[in-house]
């Protein structure tokens, strides 16, 4: 912002609009770059006449597009893309392909970068129509997006998490394993049901680093009671 700001004329124009554009904003950073690229818009043409654009109403744009920008943002990279990209690199490096972890890494600077320098143009460009007409596009996209990412969490709960329940019980000559009676029913019951546990924990309020720690003592736990086959 501050090569367009240095443009005010006067000292005094300069720090208005300065003291304008550091206060609290807080968004998405990579959905949120379109803002900063309307702003300068509107920036430039109140340099160029001042009466057309109130300085009150750069500020007002940036509180109103807090909320909205936050909310697409999260769920099209967040919720959608970063699992999606995250989860095909560790399926290459689970498959013995060391190259996954590279295709993670540099796929979402790619993403990241290239979202952010994209939407900053096209915010300058575009001006304060940018958001609208950003937002019918990229609803449809976050939708679809967070409808493959779900699909994806379940082939991975399926495909990643292998728990296989060592109780059995006896009747008479015969010896019943529980597992195979789950499998009966439909394969992975226990990793599904250890992943609705997870989220349920998430849901009420439970930090992720402490849930990690709690599933490892939980694992280690049954497997030292031998209640859990180990792979």
């Amino acid at each position: 912002m501050a090569p367009v700001l240095r443009k005010y004329k006067t000292d005094e124009e300069r720090a208005e609009s300065m003291t304008r554009n550091i206060t609290f904003w807080n968004t998405n950073v990579y959905a949120g770059a379109v803002v900063p690229g309307m702003v300068a818009a509107m920036e430039t043409q109140r340099i160029e006449n001042k009466d057309t654009i109130d300085g009150e109403a750069i500020q007002g744009l940036k509180v109103a597009t807090m909320g909205p920008v936050a909310g697409i943002g999260d769920s099209l990279f967040h919720a959608s893309l970063v699992p999606i990209i995250l989860a095909i690199g560790t399926n290459m490096v689970l498959d013995g392909n060391s190259f996954g972890w590279f295709f993670s890494v540099f796929t979402l600077i790619a993403l990241f970068a290239g979202s952010a320098y994209y939407l900053v143009g096209l915010g300058y460009n575009l001006g304060v129509e940018a958001l609208s007409r950003m937002r019918g596009i990229i609803d449809t996209v976050a939708e679809g997006a967070k409808i493959v990412g779900l699909v994806l969490v379940g082939t991975m709960v399926a495909s990643l998490v292998d728990i296989t329940l060592n109780i059995t019980y006896t009747t008479g000559e015969q010896v019943i394993n529980l597992q195979e009676i789950l499998d009966q029913l439909m394969p992975g019951i226990p990793a599904l049901g250890m992943f609705f546990l997870a989220y349920a924990l998430l849901r009420k309020g439970v930090k992720p680093v402490y849930l990690i720690f709690g599933l490892m003592f939980f694992a280690i736990l049954l497997t030292y009671f031998n209640l859990v086959l180990v792979p």
